[in-house]
């Protein structure tokens, strides 16, 4: 799968999911070995950027460590993509 990617558009997500082969609703993903954990500081929803890791694989962070709320995404356990959990919503809820 290579390398992890910043998922930053609705568009990125989607290719991840061609890419993963899940299905559409991704409904039973770990039939495909596909996995997520959500990381970042407790009630921190939002989305102004401080997520993740950075281009040299440390947590991207403000003050004291803390970091917006996201979720990594792990294929057959190695990790392929972050994204913003508030982004992840917005683009659930666009109309």
């Amino acid at each position: 799968m290579g390398e992890s990617i910043r998922i930053g558009n609705r568009g990125q997500l989607q290719e991840l999911a061609a890419r993963l082969r899940v299905r559409p609703d991704w409904h039973e993903p770990n039939e495909q070995a596909v996995t997520a954990q959500v990381h970042g500081t407790p009630g921190d929803l939002d989305n102004a950027g401080y997520w993740g890791h950075d281009r040299d694989g440390n947590l991207d962070t403000y003050g004291d460590g803390k970091q917006e709320l996201w979720v990594e995404i792990f294929a057959d356990g190695k990790p392929v993509a972050e994204i913003n959990l508030a982004d992840l919503l917005a683009w659930a809820s666009e109309r």
